[in-house]
């Protein structure tokens, strides 16, 4: 898949793209859906795909005070992006000067002129433009005048709710990522390259694997039973605690991973954590030896519950 970050030296193919457009973060079972559309459109006309989303998140742009929104990274979005077979990620940098941009001008001056677009599809909740004044009825107008195809994929819903990006982000803070799942139809997964950390796991005899966090939205403190990923379709079990070690008076979230099966040194690998089963919340213990004793009870209904799954599948 071809990865486009500058339209400056782009040049679209003549034939057009069939696009998916939207911020696409998470990648639920919506956005799958958007995508879907686009893709089979283009494979229908014999054209090129193109997943067009936002970098970095609007809201990131509009209000960098606010604690980190996304879902998953840029990289995590390439990676899902990529199995779903798009030829292209052209990823928009979201600035001031597309942020002011009327729905008119990004229509024609970027989707049409620039990217030759054939084919638009979005989510039925779609808005784009200066103050998010552009949603599918103007697209629906537009493409009318503009002889290109739009696409507006159904709404997704589970269990009576809509599958949504905010919808994610409230199960997730609950702990609940086996419902989760359901709406990305695959685990929560989170991905990182492993830090040096303070060896404290390793003194208590649960060595971990480190991974920070603080600039991505993270589920709910606590310990879970996990998959970990550092060889392609090769995931190992695991113990994982997500938060700031209060034990420790800790302030930076991190993703302490303890792998239950031996692992060579992961230190500068790239893992991939998928989040199974939420076990308890972090909390703080009076001692290092209630503390260890925990972390012992812990794995134990870690390796439990995943040698279950594994005899389910």
């Amino acid at each position: 898949m071809r990865l486009i970050r500058d339209l400056t030296h782009f040049t679209p193919p003549s034939s057009g793209l069939s696009i998916a457009l939207g911020n696409f973060d998470g990648m639920h079972l919506g956005h799958k859906a958007v995508i879907h559309q686009a893709l089979a459109h283009a494979k229908t006309k014999r054209i090129p795909s193109a997943v067009v989303t936002f970098a970095p998140h609007p809201r990131r742009f509009f209000a960098p005070e606010l604690p980190p929104l996304c879902l998953s990274t840029f990289r995590e979005k390439w990676d899902a992006v990529a199995s779903l077979g798009a030829d292209m990620l052209i990823a928009l940098r979201f600035n001031g000067e597309l942020a002011r941009l009327s729905p008119e001008s990004f229509l024609n001056d970027i989707l049409l002129k620039r990217l030759n677009t054939r084919a638009i599809s979005v989510g039925h909740n779609f808005r784009f433009g200066h103050d998010r004044s552009g949603d599918t009825a103007f697209l629906a107008r537009e493409a009318q005048k503009s002889n290109f195809v739009l696409q507006e994929a159904k709404e997704v819903t589970l269990g009576g709710s809509v599958c949504s990006s905010s919808r994610l982000r409230e199960l997730l803070k609950a702990g609940e990522v086996s419902a989760a799942a359901k709406l990305l139809g695959c685990p929560f997964a989170i991905s990182g390259r492993v830090i040096h950390g303070d060896k404290r796991g390793r003194s208590l005899g649960f060595p971990t694997a480190n991974i920070p966090l603080s600039h991505r939205f993270t589920p709910a403190n606590g310990v879970y039973a996990a998959h970990v990923q550092w060889q392609p379709n090769s995931p190992l079990p695991a113990v994982v605690n997500i938060g700031t070690r209060p034990s420790f008076d800790g302030r930076a979230p991190l993703l302490e991973a303890h792998l239950l099966a031996p692992v060579p040194s992961l230190y500068g690998k790239r893992l991939q954590v998928e989040l199974l089963h939420f076990i308890r919340p972090e909390k703080r213990f009076s001692s290092v030896s209630e503390l260890t004793v925990q972390i012992q009870a812990d794995t134990d209904y870690a390796q439990d519950f995943l040698m279950k799954v594994s005899h389910a599948i």
